[in-house]
């Protein structure tokens, strides 16, 4: 295997390695907006319930 077939593994592994840390965030922060609204959507009911 060449120095430049073993770059291009190098970089295609680096490039899923990408994509699957993108895929992780945008996991993370969808859950982080779910908690958010959770959250918002507790506070409002502890609202409510004091009027």
């Amino acid at each position: 295997m060449s120095a430049i077939d073993t770059a291009r593994e190098r970089l295609s592994a680096a490039r899923s390695a990408v994509i699957s840390a993108e895929e992780a965030l945008d996991a993370a922060i969808r859950r982080r907006d779910a908690a958010e609204e959770a959250l918002y959507r507790a506070e409002e009911d502890d609202l409510g319930g004091a009027s």
